[in-house]
């Protein structure tokens, strides 16, 4: 791996291990344009959505078909058992009702994260999606991963939404409207719609792991199996890097939780329980039991993001992107913290898939590794942007054995220059059959 004293010292890339302050730009008006490059998608779900200007972002509770008018806190009923389109349906039903408590609607979204416990699913999941989208042509990124479990028994899908409106006050302070209790009295206190307007920085946080490294050896879990020790390591880890930024647990937006093992619901509340009150995470989240993390052991990981107002005298017309080292892994970073006007690409899940839509490389992860970090370039290389760009990577693999020629494929994509921040997580198979690595990425450049 690429020691990042090495990094720092290639005058190049410094700005990259430090922060990079672009030059003065004036905030354009909100733009928002779904891009579909491939025409093997019949669908016309984009593989990028692209986001700039005056505007506010709105994170949504991961919603799946928990039965709203339950009574018992954080253990609902599941509606429609056994009908994944019945239970979808009604997703999206309560979702749409969440995103007009703030004046959205559908349109409105740029990404969706669809988690479903079968891949035989996906066909079903898209004309779900279609209900809603029709032959809209605003029509978000979609990633969806077939997972283990999701947070409650019968639940066959969770979709995590995040949308993007215009914002005509955005020169005004930053601000955060947290909207609770519009889906029932099952989940006290949830934030489950979160809205964050005017100027901020935004903190790409990677998935950070219980685990002991060193480059070139196999992760070995820290307190292997023990779920409360590496829940509670975690969340300290995260506290350190946001305070180390002027920041505080209020500010995460947004938390996908993926458990591995046993750990359930349950533990994860009375580990966040232990959390004094000023530094408890309050975000929207998102729940999903999976196969493995990235060492046997290892049983709990987070994809987070989170906003805060910017720092006394930063200039909020000036684009700067800073990257904060990590003390486990010199080569993959805590978080990367961008601030002031900027584009925001939103990039669909990538593999390596051909034009006809089979999979290429079958068996050789590096291969598809390396064709699936290709595909992310000429992506991104056709809005005017590079891999270099990306700011956060969520990973899915199907055998987390992998996890070390991951990051050989990573050190080859980013020679001497800082990565991005990354989740990695193993799932139980992803959307086609062969598929061995899937990439949800999101870029973010100067406007």
């Amino acid at each position: 791996m690429t020691d990042l004293s090495k990094c720092c010292a290639v005058a190049a890339v410094v700005a990259a291990c430090l922060g990079v302050s672009g030059a003065h730009s004036a905030e354009t008006t909100f733009s928002r344009q779904s891009i579909a490059a491939k025409a093997a998608d019949s669908r016309g779900y984009p593989d990028v959505v692209a986001v700039s200007g005056k505007g506010k972002s709105l994170f949504l509770w991961g919603v799946g078909a928990e039965e709203e008018t339950s009574k018992t806190a954080w253990r609902p009923d599941v509606r429609h058992r056994g009908d994944f389109a019945a239970q979808c349906t009604y997703s999206l039903d309560k979702l749409g009702r969440m995103l007009a408590t703030r004046g959205a609607t559908f349109n409105d979204v740029t990404v969706i994260r669809a988690y479903i416990t079968d891949s035989r699913y996906t066909g079903a999941l898209y004309d779900c999606l279609d209900t809603v989208y029709g032959k809209s042509s605003a029509k978000p990124a979609v990633t969806s991963a077939n997972i283990s479990q999701l947070a409650h028994a019968g639940m066959l899908v969770e979709l995590e939404l995040t949308a993007a409106l215009p914002d005509t006050a955005s020169d005004s302070a930053f601000t955060v409207y947290r909207n609770t209790q519009t889906l029932g009295t099952w989940n006290p206190g949830a934030n489950e719609v979160l809205e964050v307007s005017g100027p901020d920085r935004t903190f790409y946080f990677s998935g950070a792991h219980a685990v002991a490294y060193k480059p070139g050896e196999p992760m070995v879990a820290m307190y292997p199996g023990d779920f409360a020790k590496q829940c509670d390591w975690l969340q300290q880890d995260l506290l350190r890097v946001l305070k180390a930024e002027g920041a505080v647990a209020k500010d995460v937006v947004r938390s996908t939780t993926f458990l591995a093992g046993d750990a359930g619901l349950a533990e994860l509340l009375a580990c966040r329980g232990k959390l004094p009150k000023e530094d408890a995470f309050v975000n929207p989240g998102t729940l999903a039991n999976i196969s493995q993390l990235s060492a046997l052991g290892e049983t709990y990981t987070y994809d987070s993001i989170g906003m805060a107002a910017l720092p006394a005298g930063s200039d909020p017309k000036t684009f700067v992107k800073k990257v904060v080292p990590s003390k486990i892994d010199a080569a993959v970073p805590s978080a990367v913290i961008v601030s002031g006007p900027r584009r925001t690409l939103n990039v669909a899940g990538q593999g390596a898939i051909d034009a006809a839509g089979a999979v290429l490389f079958p068996g050789d992860f590096m291969a598809q590794c390396q064709q699936t970090v290709q595909t992310l370039g000429t992506l991104l290389g056709a809005q005017g942007a590079s891999i270099r760009d990306i700011a956060k990577m969520l990973v899915f693999v199907t055998d987390s054995r992998d996890a070390p020629a991951f990051r050989t494929c990573m050190a080859k994509a980013y020679p001497n220059v800082a990565q991005p921040a990354q989740t990695f997580v193993n799932v139980a198979r992803l959307p086609k059959k062969g598929m061995m690595i899937q990439i949800d990425a999101t870029a973010v450049t100067a406007p």
